[in-house]
């Protein structure tokens, strides 16, 4: 019998653990975590399993993907625009606490221009304490 393989990509090119995360079973991202599943995987669409947790609203996911995860900022794609556009401040509150750069623009909009288009004060101030200025 042939060996598993805990990063292997579906036809979206997700791996089990953006599945287990997007579907907010924290045991089996937590698992799958200490059975060394990669952490930095994009699917298709360029997302990490972090961004389908934030996806997820998942907080416990997103805690454990942060612990493992290299970098919280993508090329294509940054979770922090994401938790700021589902106005989760927790999840926008972990994402900055663990390195996320309030100041990347992605999609053309910054995360503290779409948390203002939202009217969400709470995000804004957040993102200013983080060095947001535009």
């Amino acid at each position: 019998m042939g060996e598993l393989n805990i990063n292997a990509q579906d036809t979206y090119n997700a791996t089990p653990l953006h599945w287990a995360a997007l579907n907010r079973h924290e045991a089996i991202v937590s698992l799958l975590l200490k059975s060394a599943a990669n952490v930095e995987v994009e699917s298709r669409g360029g997302s990490t399993p972090l961004a389908w947790a934030i996806e997820s609203g998942s907080k416990k996911s997103i805690r454990m993907l942060l612990v493992k995860a290299s970098k919280v900022d993508y090329e294509y794609e940054t979770p922090l625009l994401r938790a700021v556009e589902k106005q989760d401040r927790i999840a926008v509150q972990l994402l900055l606490e663990n390195g996320a750069v309030p100041t990347l623009v992605c999609q053309s909009i910054s995360p503290l221009a779409m948390a203002r288009s939202l009217g969400d004060d709470s995000i804004v101030g957040l993102l200013k304490s983080y060095g947001a200025i535009r």
